[in-house]
């Protein structure tokens, strides 16, 4: 007996493997679709795009958000603290916070949360001015600072300190040199003395002697 085919569909195993790869492609197009070139879950997703609260309203839709953060164009929006947790935080010049997680802008490499971003750039303007340097504001997702970059911030950070300790210590020393050389004016003057609230001046010994003679 000849070998027969098993019809136009070919062997069933390979036609349910191929069907399988096909659905798995079509799941992995979906999840993009969805969530984003990141390849991020559902979940972890949503906690990247929830607001942080440092504003009370947002003008984007939260679909675009979703999408720009989803698609690793935008960072995610995260809670910024006043004071440098880590070593590789870094602060927004516009609300002063610290996040772990930052923009950089393309025009002139300065730092921006996504919170500020969302608020500056307008979604229903084709483009906005960068408020750093007036050029067009594009942006993109800061990446992690290296060990050198980070030392190279405190040594900067800490020139600046140095700067304005040195700064204070010339207006104190100023200061002190005119108060001693020009006094104080608001120093009463010295108290005058009244005429009439003088005693009546001693006549002296000569004047007895004239007196005594008459």
């Amino acid at each position: 007996m000849g070998n027969h085919p098993s019809g136009p569909g070919g062997d069933p195993s390979q036609v349910q493997q191929s069907s399988q790869q096909n659905r798995s492609r079509e799941g992995i197009r979906n999840l993009l679709r969805n969530n984003g070139a990141l390849g991020l879950s559902k979940a972890e997703l949503d906690a990247r795009c929830q607001p942080t609260g440092l504003y009370s309203s947002c003008p984007w839709d939260y679909k675009q958000i979703r999408r720009l953060i989803g698609d690793g164009k935008l960072a995610a929006r995260v809670k910024g603290t006043e004071d440098r947790e880590s070593d590789g935080d870094s602060e927004c010049p516009i609300c002063f916070f610290y996040y772990s997680a930052v923009n950089k802008t393309k025009c002139c490499q300065a730092f921006i949360c996504t919170e500020c971003y969302l608020q500056v750039r307008n979604p229903k303007e084709s483009s906005t001015a960068c408020p750093f340097c007036n050029q067009k504001l594009l942006v993109t997702m800061s990446q992690p600072l290296s060990e050198e970059a980070i030392e190279e911030r405190k040594a900067e950070e800490q020139k600046t300190i140095e700067a304005k300790i040195r700064a204070s210590s010339i207006d104190i020393d100023t200061s002190s040199f005119s108060d001693t050389s020009g006094g104080d004016s608001t120093k009463s003057p010295p108290p005058t003395l009244n005429p009439l609230s003088q005693p009546p001046n001693n006549p002296g010994f000569g004047a007895s002697l004239e007196q005594n003679e008459r």
